[in-house]
């Protein structure tokens, strides 16, 4: 009979082992490829009482435009006018043309003497992409256990390895295995 239970119990663990991924994990940063729910956590230790944990290292940034500031010189028109009320100056915004009807509305507006034309500086920002803009890092708690003995075995619910960036706290030649499903 401790044969039969002997043989069953190596055939489970083969099993388990044959449908399982294992990654180990260094002290730092480590970089995942492979997702799953983590089945064990197996941490050998220098220390034989020894802080472990594992936290998940995530980015996003957010994006904002890139702006141009374009100059280019455009015309600006400088006249006088009169009206049966009196005499004014006057300095047109940046315009392409100058069209003397416009202001003389209904005849009683008439332009005294030349019309000079000036070009100016036009300045204009112009969007002309879009850059990164500050980044967010958010930093997750996984798993944190501490070894007894120089050896820590455990079993956590609901703990899950989904790929990206891990940060492993642990002793410098520590070694961190996780047994995925």
């Amino acid at each position: 009979m401790k044969k039969l239970t002997a043989s069953l119990a190596l055939f489970a663990a083969f099993a388990f082992c044959a449908f399982a991924d294992s990654l180990t994990l260094g002290r730092g940063l480590n970089t995942v490829g492979t997702c799953g729910r983590i089945a064990a956590i197996e941490a050998v230790t220098v220390l034989a009482e020894q802080s472990l944990k594992i936290q998940s290292i995530r980015t996003v940034t957010d994006a904002t435009n890139a702006y141009r500031t374009v100059v280019v010189k455009r015309p600006r028109f400088d006249f006088t006018l009169t009206n049966w009320y009196g005499v004014a100056s006057v300095s047109t915004n940046v315009w392409d043309r100058f069209d003397p009807l416009a202001w003389m509305p209904g005849g009683t507006n008439h332009l005294v003497g030349a019309v000079s034309e000036t070009w100016v500086p036009f300045t204009n920002s112009v969007v002309v992409g879009v850059l990164p803009g500050v980044s967010y890092t958010v930093t997750n708690d996984v798993w944190s256990a501490s070894a007894s003995g120089h050896y820590k075995l455990a079993q956590p619910t609901n703990a899950f390895i989904t790929g990206g960036s891990y940060l492993v706290t642990c002793g410098s030649n520590d070694t961190v295995t996780v047994i995925l499903e």
